[in-house]
């Protein structure tokens, strides 16, 4: 999902990893921190450490027990800015 990053990247062949981690801050409110990574081709057999790609943040979720409510999320990569993501949407859908 690359959240550092403010455009898709879209590509034939993606290998990626995330990982997440979510603690409870409150009842109705989780803390998130994760750092993801992947590497891009357009083709099968050209992978390359040029394409590497990093992405890592912070944010906080807010729940109620059946319902999911938003997520507001901090990304990063690198020292060119920060990409917020705001939504409602579920992570897992």
């Amino acid at each position: 999902p690359f959240r550092g990053y403010g455009t898709a990247l879209v590509a034939p062949f993606l290998m990626g990893l995330s990982m997440e981690y979510r603690w409870p801050i409150d009842y109705y409110v989780d803390g998130v921190i994760f750092d993801e990574y992947a590497t891009y081709s357009d083709r099968i057999d050209h992978w390359s450490v040029d394409h590497f790609k990093n992405s890592w943040g912070f944010g906080v979720r807010v729940r109620m027990p059946n319902m999911y409510l938003f997520r507001l999320q901090f990304g990063f990569h690198g020292l060119q800015g920060v990409n917020l993501v705001l939504t409602i949407a579920p992570e897992f859908k």
